[in-house]
C-alpha cells in the first residue's frame, strides 16, 4: 500500500482541482513507467489499480506500488520512498 504524506497531498490536491477546472470526473492515478513512478491523471483505475482515498479525494494506485509518496522541494517534486 501507498503511503502519503501530508505534503503531498497537498500538492495532489492542487493538480486535482486544477485538473477538475478541465475534465471534473478526472482522478490522479500513481502508475510506473519503467523504474520511475509518475503522477497523471484518469477517468477510471485501471485493472489491478488500488483506490486510496486522500481527503475529500480518490488516487488510482498502481498494484504493487508501495512506500511513502512524498513532496522534495523545490517544485513540489513528488517521489515515492521506499520504507525500510
Amino acid at each position: 500500500m501507498l503511503d502519503i504524506t501530508d505534503d503531498a497531498a497537498a500538492v495532489l490536491e492542487r493538480a486535482y482541482d486544477a485538473a477538475g477546472r478541465f475534465n471534473p470526473g478526472v482522478k490522479i492515478r500513481v502508475y510506473r513507467t519503467g523504474e520511475q513512478v509518475q503522477i497523471g491523471f484518469a477517468e477510471r483505475p485501471s485493472d489491478g489499480d488500488d483506490v486510496v482515498p486522500v481527503g475529500d479525494m480518490l488516487i488510482f494506485v498502481e498494484g504493487g506500488i508501495t512506500g511513502t509518496l512524498e513532496a522534495q522541494q523545490p517544485h513540489d517534486r513528488l517521489v515515492v520512498r521506499e520504507d525500510g
